[in-house]
């Protein structure tokens, strides 16, 4: 399920750069559903290190998305 849920954000992150707030929005539904599941796999006995890192690089990425950027950076 990660797998396709990274192959899909990736996809959807060439976009991102196009002009419009949708793509964002497409992108924001994988990474939603990467946290969520980062989150309950969590509650999993037996898991690594490898979860939390993974939740954290989904909030990050979040973060990102949807952060407002200065307009000198801002491609569209």
């Amino acid at each position: 399920m990660h797998l396709v849920l990274a192959v899909v954000c990736l996809a959807l992150a060439r976009a991102v750069l196009r002009p419009g707030r949708w793509t964002r929005v497409r992108a924001t539904v994988p990474l939603v559903a990467t946290a969520v599941g980062g989150v309950g796999a969590m509650a999993l006995p037996g898991q690594t290190w490898l979860s939390p890192a993974g939740v954290a690089l989904t909030v990050a990425a979040l973060a990102l998305l949807w952060v407002p950027r200065p307009e000198s950076l801002a491609p569209w």
